[in-house]
């Protein structure tokens, strides 16, 4: 044999020798290019909870924390020394909400809860509000950490409760009248009414269910659709309300009522409620409408007098006495030989010659029915 072919099998042996060099080599590569990958996707992990401005906690399946961001220690005052390890309940929690957190937790550990709403105290003992959405993290199937995450919503709750508290004093100091307050919610068409909203429609609120549409019932039939109209054009256009209706009471009695309201917004900038007063108008559009009809009166009487030396005389019936004088000149008291106000106190039957009077009482009829 020669010395060439005795080599060939080193050869090849040599040749595999390389190849698994090389393999293992570029496996080497693969998985440290992996642990940097992974390095840098838990620095990364890490830097965004570490510097997300939102509450952030997480938790092993058997409830003790295994991490809280800065924001978390800002908000409850407690530092992640504190609270890693620690099982719940949670110092944060109240006496109050003890047992609904504990099933609460317990739902969220294993399906995950969305956007709740709850209030816990600071270590100062300060109460604060936050919204919490919650998953837990499965790998493999198995859920190895429940994550939380908060929005400190106590602001916003304090706004509400100022709110609710003015609408208190409304509906408990307003003194009963024809001037009441209101509060509609536009989310949910919730209803808010004062002592004197509710003796403005005439109902009793201990018998009356407030609610939309038991008020859109109220509202006269005609005006309906205006007022409809005019409160959604208010909160399309984010712009107060200045309207007037009409209702009908459940007695049957129909008022005239003015509405001024605001359009409030909540924490994004979405319209939230509409809130204002209502006032019965009734006596007044009355009043105007009484003028309104003198004017036109004294108008017309104006146009028919114009000429001097003219008898003039306006009748009205009064469901009692037909042709009854509400105006009468100074000519025509001349003629009949009674002062102004005898005048206004008789009807035209008691100046007419009672042979004529049958007569008369027919052409008078059929004038006012328009057959003359």
């Amino acid at each position: 044999m020669s010395e060439d072919e005795s080599r060939k099998p080193l050869l090849a042996e040599v040749k595999k020798l390389r190849r698994r060099v090389a393999s293992l080599e570029a496996g080497e590569t693969k998985r440290k290019r992996a642990e940097e990958a992974l390095r840098q996707s838990e620095e990364y992990s890490s830097t965004i909870l570490n510097h997300s401005p939102n509450p952030i906690l997480v938790a092993n399946p058997d409830t003790s924390i295994r991490y809280v961001n800065p924001a978390l220690e800002k908000l409850t005052g407690y530092s992640m020394v504190e609270l890693v390890g620690q099982k719940a309940p949670y110092p944060w929690w109240t006496k109050e909400t003890l047992a609904k957190l504990k099933r609460d937790f317990k739902e969220a550990l294993t399906h995950g809860v969305q956007a709740f709403e709850q209030f816990f105290k600071k270590k100062s003992g300060e109460r604060f509000w936050v919204e919490i959405t919650a998953t837990p993290v499965k790998i493999g199937g198995e859920s190895k950490y429940y994550l939380a995450s908060w929005v400190d919503i106590t602001e916003r709750k304090r706004a509400e409760q100022r709110i609710k508290d003015s609408e208190q004093k409304y509906i408990s100091a307003e003194k009963v009248g024809n001037f009441g307050h209101f509060s509609r919610y536009l989310d949910t068409d919730r209803l808010v009414w004062s002592a004197g909203t509710y003796y403005i429609f005439g109902v009793d609120p201990n018998q009356w269910e407030l609610t939309r549409e038991n008020a859109y019932k109220m509202v006269h039939p005609q005006d309906r659709e205006k007022h409809r109209r005019d409160i959604e054009e208010a909160v399309r256009g984010a712009k107060g309300l200045d309207t007037e209706f009409r209702i009908i009471r459940p007695s049957g009695e129909e008022r005239v009522i003015h509405t001024i309201a605001d359009v409030t917004f909540d924490g994004a900038g979405k319209p939230e409620r509409l809130f204002g007063t209502m006032q019965d108008i009734t006596e007044r559009k009355q009043a105007e409408e009484a003028l309104r009809e003198s004017e036109e009166m004294h108008h017309a009487l104006l146009e028919l007098g114009g000429r001097i030396g003219e008898a003039v005389v306006m009748l009205q019936d009064d469901g009692h006495r037909v042709a009854m004088h509400v105006y009468a000149s100074n000519e025509w008291a001349r003629i009949t030989g009674y002062s102004n106000d005898e005048l206004l106190n008789m009807s035209m039957a008691e100046l007419i010659h009672p042979r004529d009077l049958k007569e008369a009482t027919k052409r008078y009829e059929k004038r006012i029915h328009g057959e003359v």
